[in-house]
């Protein structure tokens, strides 16, 4: 039986209009066993300051109070690094969003070696967690090193491997919980390219170089095998490469389906989605559990999926009026 891990994929600031608050009761602690409630968006992605593996360490009061069982954390390149690289910083940053992070090179050309992480991890070992315990490392597309991806090129594909690599050994050594990969393909799709055999193929070298490195590893996506794989735009590919994740995946490591579409449930009137806003409730929660347990029809491997396959979903605090980030 697959368990239900709660990720959550958290926004801005949470409004719910006393109606819905009265015709729901409260979330009873047995509900909650088992269950993780992961901070990734708020402070980690957007935020200004921002936060990430070097400002959790330098600021304890942070990571002790914060109200989560996890948080998914950026990590920071050495700065000397970044330097001889050529990475120049945007002058509209704030100087510590002014070198790249890890997530921003691993799906590009550049093989980031071990020496550029290595601060960051003796940062992360620093860190004073409190009730964080489910931690992950943000892992994304977005090519921010101007050297996009071709996966049918054999050397690409090798830093992409080696970066893969890498990045379970942040986990492992940092004791973090794994890879929270955020699989939209935003302006960048490398998952566009090659045969649907090859992506497949690549999906299971992937999820071997991980866990050649961390055998315990767990992998949350924002978008995993759901009926949006085959009809939106920017998770065009995706299915081949999950497909050959499951194909490759070993215990004891596990895959989290941490559906990112529930982030719609709860949302107020005259948000950035919705003028009627919608209303969120515990039947439509239930459903996308059943939903997300029944996709495993859309994988390779049904017997797989319901063995290493665990399910999460995704909670979206506003901001008012939407506008943390520009535009």
């Amino acid at each position: 039986m697959t368990k239900f891990c709660a990720a959550a994929i958290i926004g801005f600031r949470l409004f719910v209009s006393a109606e819905i608050v009265q015709a729901q009761s409260w979330v009873k602690p047995g509900e909650l066993r088992n269950k993780a409630l992961i901070d990734a968006g708020l402070y980690t992605q957007w935020s200004i300051p921002a936060v990430n593996s070097r400002s959790l360490a330098e600021h304890p009061g942070f990571t002790t109070t914060h109200p989560f069982d996890g948080i998914v954390v950026r990590l920071l390149l050495d700065a000397k690094w970044c330097e001889e690289q050529g990475f120049d910083p945007n002058p509209d940053d704030p100087p510590q969003n002014q070198q790249p992070y890890l997530d921003s090179l691993v799906w590009s050309t550049h093989t980031v070696p071990y020496g550029a992480v290595e601060s960051a991890i003796e940062d992360l070992k620093r860190v004073q967690w409190g009730t964080l315990t489910d931690n992950f490392v943000w892992y994304q597309f977005r090519d921010e090193g101007g050297s996009p991806v071709d996966l049918t090129k054999q050397n690409d594909w090798a830093s992409v491997q080696g970066n893969a690599v890498l990045t379970a050994r942040v986990c492992r050594e940092a004791e973090l919980k794994g890879i929270f990969f955020d699989t939209e393909q935003y302006g960048y799709a490398p998952m566009k390219l090659g045969t649907p055999g090859l992506r497949r193929q690549r999906g299971q070298q992937w999820i071997e170089a991980v866990q050649s490195e961390f055998p315990e590893i767990r992998v949350l996506f924002t978008f995993a095998w759901c009926e949006d794989l085959d009809n939106t735009a920017f998770l065009v590919g995706m299915k081949d490469f999950l497909n050959g994740v499951l194909d490759g995946v070993r215990a004891p490591a596990q895959l989290i389906n941490a559906y990112e579409n529930t982030f719609y449930y709860g949302q107020s009137p005259g948000s950035r989605f919705t003028k009627k806003g919608f209303a969120g409730n515990r039947t439509q929660f239930a459903s996308a559990r059943s939903s997300i347990k029944s996709w495993k029809r859309l994988s390779g491997a049904a017997d797989k999926y319901d063995h290493f396959v665990r399910i999460g979903m995704a909670a979206w605090l506003e901001s008012d009026p939407w506008d943390l980030t520009p535009g």
